[in-house]
């Protein structure tokens, strides 16, 4: 396991973390397992083409649903077994998956490709076979493939001219009102579709390109480039995406009750931390979340929780902030960031996940192969803190080489694998199986306020 450190930190700060680290290794080897916990997780391998790109999990919990990029599919599992209970094929590029509260309908987002003809249920209609951005309707009461949704051309209400979707990246469902949110990594905005009209079209194409749906679908301009990831709160007032691209780091909130074309300027992502000066007084630093690349709301949507990591490597950017959006009218053009926590060993932290009963924050290390559970009281304790040292706790569990996605069942987090394709099946409590256990200090002094 490689540690990463910020550089404001010294060597010593991590001893007791390294000590811990190094005894591991004897300490799993007394216990007849010397390979660091990772065979003690339960895997399956997908399709050895299949590129796993994301995961997601039925309500009732017993299954699990994975979109396989390149192998163009859908593979419906076992959650219990990871026994493969079906596959459904969905055409180009399936990239982000959806499902509804009963779990009879699945929604896949796929990537633009210009270079197939689309889904199985593609109408060739002798033009040159050119491909578009498009969403899969999968019945899972007969795992079949009913219809697609072209995200182009789409007649939008208002101001606009025809819109479309490229490369589908988060998509959230709204199944009591009977919407459909959908981000583009291109066009970097935010689509309303109404998924009442999609069940209920006869056809197997079903398109937006005239204006016959009154206010849908909607579109908005976020001000923001390449929103991968997307949130909505409870009340389903407000959409929040992460801006993904170093060159305008910040958070666009959306008023989905104003049905305003245009956002609001977005909000900077910056947290503060504090360096002691020679006389030994505190200096405030402040710090830029580079490339938020995932995003969720804390019970009530009080709070943000915000993963960050820098594509130009510097390291000592990756962390995990929680910024107050308690205000989203004032969150969308003030700084209201509480603080940051560094995660020691997480090398690009990408998909994160607050457990329902809010007792431990899991981070997916796609940089570090890792996954990396938190005590969340400890975790805000350390963030909230400014005037004792506190010590963050969690375990770490290897899981391959490229982590992609990650969905939480109970005491199981299940993690798909981008290049060994596979699924990780790991109780994210047991700290037996872990590869390291975490417990490295956070000083004020030294470090975060």
């Amino acid at each position: 396991m490689t540690i990463r450190s910020k550089p404001r930190k010294n060597t010593a700060d991590y001893i007791p973390f390294l000590l811990l680290l190094a005894a591991l290794p004897l300490f799993l080897a007394a216990c007849g397992n010397s390979s660091g916990g990772a065979s003690s997780a339960n895997t399956v391998t997908v399709n050895n083409y299949a590129y796993p790109t994301d995961i997601t999990r039925s309500n009732d919990g017993t299954k699990l649903f994975v979109a396989n990029n390149v192998l163009g599919s859908i593979s419906v599992y076992d959650a219990d077994s990871l026994s493969q209970i079906a596959e459904i094929k969905v055409g180009c590029g399936p990239r982000h998956i959806v499902v509804n509260d009963d779990d009879t309908r699945l929604i896949v987002g796929h990537d633009n490709n210009s270079n197939c003809k689309t889904s199985p249920l593609y109408v060739d209609d002798g033009g040159d076979g050119v491909g578009y951005t498009y969403l899969s309707y999968i019945d899972l009461t007969t795992y079949t493939l009913l219809k697609e949704i072209k995200l182009q051309s789409m007649s939008v209400p208002g101001s606009f001219s025809a819109q479309s979707m490229e490369s589908v990246r988060g998509m959230f469902w709204d199944t009591t009102n009977d919407r459909l949110y959908v981000t583009s990594l291109v066009k970097s905005d935010l689509a309303v579709l109404d998924t009442d009209l999609i069940e209920s079209a006869t056809a197997t194409q079903v398109t937006f390109a005239t204006n016959t749906y009154g206010e849908i679908p909607w579109y908005y301009k976020t001000n923001l480039k390449a929103p991968i990831a997307l949130a909505v709160n409870d009340a389903r007032t407000y959409a929040y995406l992460p801006q993904s691209e170093t060159s305008a780091n910040g958070l666009s909130i959306l008023d989905l009750t104003a049905k305003a074309h245009t956002a609001g300027s977005p909000r900077s992502l910056q947290y503060y931390y504090a360096t002691k000066n020679s006389d030994g007084t505190l200096s405030r630093n402040i710090g830029t979340c580079y490339d938020p690349s995932y995003i969720q709301l804390t019970s009530g949507g009080g709070e943000a929780i915000i993963s960050c990591y820098d594509k130009s490597s510097r390291a000592e950017n990756d962390v995990i902030i929680v910024t107050d959006v308690s205000d989203p009218a004032a969150a969308a053009t003030a700084a209201l960031t509480l603080g940051y926590v560094p995660v020691i060993g997480c090398v690009k932290p990408s998909v994160i996940h607050l457990t329902d009963d809010e007792e431990h924050l899991l981070a997916l290390c796609a940089g570090s192969g890792m996954l990396i559970t938190l005590e969340w009281d400890n975790f805000k304790s350390a963030i909230a803190t400014n005037v004792a040292q506190t010590y963050v706790h969690g375990l770490a569990f290897k899981v391959g080489s490229q982590p992609s996605d990650m969905t939480v069942i109970g005491d199981y987090a299940y993690v798909t694998d981008l290049m060994e394709n596979k699924i990780y099946k790991i109780n994210y409590k047991i700290s037996f199986n872990a590869y390291a256990i975490l417990s490295y200090a956070i000083d004020p002094f030294k470090e975060a306020f």
